[in-house]
């Protein structure tokens, strides 16, 4: 009889810690902050920066832009328009000399 409980005991230690290690290792909740999707339209808003943002899912590749009104949007890199205002925020950059576009 003693062997039995003994047995039982160890089978109800080795339970509680495999459950709380699992708990323990894995996070609650994971959450993305990209692009998921991307917009063709042109920007009705001040664009004060961008960034370019490359494809690793769920991410897609895009140029976020930053306005002063409303915040971020999520633009197609391969937009003429988008190019061009890249374009025009890499060289005020290298004016400028400072080594980054976004806003911070």
């Amino acid at each position: 009889m003693p062997r039995l409980i003994q047995g039982v005991l160890i089978f109800i230690i080795f339970a509680c810690c495999t459950a709380f290690a699992n708990n323990y290792r894995r996070p609650s909740k994971i959450t993305t902050n990209c692009c998921t999707s991307v917009s063709a339209a042109k920007v009705p808003y001040t664009i004060k920066g961008c960034r370019l943002q490359n494809a690793l899912g769920p991410c897609v590749q895009a140029v976020i832009f930053y306005t002063k009104e409303t915040g971020s949007f999520c633009a197609d890199p391969k937009a003429p328009w988008v190019k061009q205002k890249v374009r025009m925020f890499r060289n005020k950059k290298a004016k400028s000399g400072k080594t980054t576009t976004s806003p911070r």
